[in-house]
This record gives C-alpha cells, sequence and structure tokens, in this order.
C-alpha cells in the first residue's frame, strides 16, 4: 500500500467484500491531523450492489518527518491494533472499521472507517459547553472502567506504559526541540513561573511518566480533546471519538486532564473541574471501579494539569504557518493550559 492513488475500485471491491465500479476521493481534516492523512471514499457499487454511502480512509502522514515520528511512537501500529483488536471490547466509542491493514516492516497501513462527519463536532477553539462536556467525561469514565487494572492490559504488543521507552526520550527531544518556537510566539503570555517550568519541563517528563503510571492504571486514548470527538444526540451512544493512534497504559486521569485544561474555557474548566471530576468517579464507580477516591484523584488531577504542558508547546513547533485554525487551536490550548497551572497551584507537586 502506498498511497491514496492505490484504493482503486478493484482493492475496495476486495476488502469490502462489495463490487466497486468507482470510488471519487476527497481529502478531509487537512491541517488537523499531522500524523496520518484522511481522506472521504464515496464508492458506486456495482450493479445495484449497496454499501456504506461513504468511507473515511486513514493513511500514513504526507511527510518523512510526521512517518518517522509515528514510526519512533509506534502510532500506526497502535491505531491498526485497536482497530483490529481493542475496539470492539471497549465499548460503542469508535468508528466501526470495515478494513484494517498494517505492514510491520514499512509502518504502511490503512484504516477504513465508518464516516462520522455527519455527527456535531466538539468546537475547541470556542470550548466545549458544560452538557457536552459531561457527555465526554462519562464516555471516558466508561473506557477507563473496562480496563481499569486489567489483567490483559499488557497483553498486546503495541499497548504499553507511558513511561516505557522510547515513548519518554523521544517526546523530551520533540519538545527539546519545541520550546524555543513556543517561548519566540507565546512568551509574552507566560509568567516567569511558567519560563521557568517550560526551560526545565523536558528533564521532568520521565518523572512525570513514572508518577501517572503508578497503580492504578488503565487504557488511556492519549488526544482526548475537542477536536477528536463527535457527539451523535444517541442516549445509547453519545458519543464517538476517533484518533487512537497515542493509546498506551497510564492513570485514567491522564486523558480527564487534557481534555479539562485544554477543551474547556479556563472560566468553565475553574468553575466545573471539581463537579466533572466527581462525574468521572461516579461513572468509574457505577462501572465496578472501587478504592479510587476524590482524594487521590484531585491530587493526580493536578499533577497532571502540569504533565499536560506538553501538548501545546509541542503543536506549536509542528504548525504550517498558513494554517490559521491551528495556530488558532494551538494558542487557545496554550492559554488554557498555563491557565490551569495557575489555578490549581501545579507546580507545587513538582520536584525541585
Amino acid at each position: 500500500m502506498a498511497g491514496i492513488q492505490d484504493l482503486t475500485p478493484e482493492y475496495l471491491t476486495d476488502v469490502l467484500g462489495l463490487a466497486v465500479s468507482a470510488v471519487a476521493v476527497e481529502p478531509v481534516g487537512v491541517g488537523i491531523g499531522l500524523m496520518g492523512q484522511l481522506y472521504r471514499l464515496t464508492p458506486t457499487y456495482a450493479s445495484g450492489g449497496t454499501g456504506p454511502a461513504t468511507i473515511i480512509a486513514k493513511l500514513p502522514g504526507a511527510t518523512e518527518e510526521s512517518r518517522f515520528v509515528a514510526m519512533v511512537l509506534n502510532m500506526y501500529q497502535k491505531e491498526c491494533g485497536f482497530y483490529r483488536e481493542l475496539a470492539v471490547t471497549s465499548g460503542a466509542l469508535a468508528p466501526a472499521s470495515h478494513h484494517v491493514h498494517f505492514e510491520d516492516e514499512s509502518h504502511d497501513f490503512v484504516i477504513l472507517l465508518d464516516d462520522v462527519g455527519h455527527h456535531r463536532q466538539a468546537d475547541q477553539i470556542g470550548g466545549i459547553e458544560l452538557a457536552d462536556a459531561e457527555i465526554a467525561v462519562r464516555a471516558l469514565a466508561r473506557l477507563n472502567a473496562t480496563w481499569w487494572e486489567h489483567p490483559d492490559l499488557l497483553a498486546s504488543p503495541y499497548v504499553r506504559p507511558l513511561n516505557e521507552s522510547p515513548f519518554p526520550e523521544a517526546v523530551s527531544m520533540s519538545y527539546d526541540a519545541a520550546w524555543p518556537v513556543a517561548l519566540e510566539a507565546y512568551g509574552s503570555m507566560m509568567s516567569d513561573e511558567i519560563r521557568e517550568f517550560g526551560a526545565r519541563y523536558s528533564s521532568l517528563f520521565r518523572w512525570f511518566c513514572d508518577r501517572l503510571c503508578e497503580s492504578p492504571v488503565t487504557l488511556t486514548h492519549g488526544d482526548w480533546r475537542g477536536d477528536n470527538l463527535f457527539f451523535t444526540g444517541d442516549p445509547d451512544v453519545p458519543l464517538i471519538a476517533v484518533d487512537w493512534q497515542l493509546i498506551s497504559v497510564a492513570k485514567g486521569v491522564k486523558d480527564f486532564t487534557y481534555f479539562l485544561t485544554q477543551s474547556l474555557r479556563p472560566e468553565d474548566r475553574a468553575a466545573h473541574e471539581e463537579g466533572l471530576l466527581r462525574i468521572w468517579l461516579d461513572e468509574l464507580h457505577a462501572n465496578g471501579v472501587g478504592g479510587y477516591e476524590f482524594e487521590q484523584a484531585w491530587e493526580d488531577y493536578r499533577l497532571s494539569v502540569a504533565w499536560a504542558f506538553v501538548y501545546p508547546v509541542i503543536a506549536t513547533s509542528t504548525l504550517d504557518t498558513a494554517d490559521e485554525r491551528g495556530a488558532e487551536l494551538t494558542r487557545s490550548m496554550l492559554q488554557r493550559s498555563i491557565a490551569a497551572i495557575e489555578d490549581v497551584h501545579a507546580l507545587e507537586l513538582i520536584p525541585d
């Protein structure tokens, strides 16, 4: 599999088991997904056949840089493995997959998914409203509860602890390259304390990962944010989440924290973070998780608030200057991250 040109009618006929006579191709998510390419396929079925009206095809990134990063972090293998093995046992959270192919040596891959574009996508830049945040938090808790301290959590080679090499080393290197860019672009919004923290963040990253891998652990999504969440209006399956390339084993509150601190407006997060954390915990408890209560969860949350600073900083260095939406998104994520760090005094937990 080399690229979108190889997703011919003949290929689709073979992998879908449906006679496809033609296919129209449209790129989607331009300027948003940096590590992979997304296309909407509109098949024409032969002789009155029926099948999905549209399909989303996910393929490797367009640049050598994105493919290299994805290979180092096993991002493509993780997502293919998730759709092959874990999606069916993780609740109805992910789009249904029609075909998954991964090549071990080259890391070339193709995933054909249900098109969820007709559902309402969260507005991450504007900030997620409280009602949607509650839906997202409950859905996340159900995913976390399914895999909470599960004996098979590490049974798959692509589901690894957050602190296992080469993840901490690779992210630290990426952060070191990104920090000067973030400082130049957004340093004016940082206090001296945040600047000092940012300057030594990469030296703390392994410590963060080790702390976030202390029991209890579960399966984490890794990129649980507004742009990746679609709201269906269906009370049985109210939310569909995409982009499962960063799954890992860690404390479940990690995803919760990233979502709250960078997808909600700062004033909404500050007003409702304790209430949303209790909702997340209540949903965990309702789904069989015990022994993890608010005091520990709040401390883990505060630590994760500081850890999540890595996301907008690294995003800053990967932006295309012509991508106005991406720049606005990154700026809002960084502003919100800083506000959360200061509001909950997260840096009090960081070692000297």
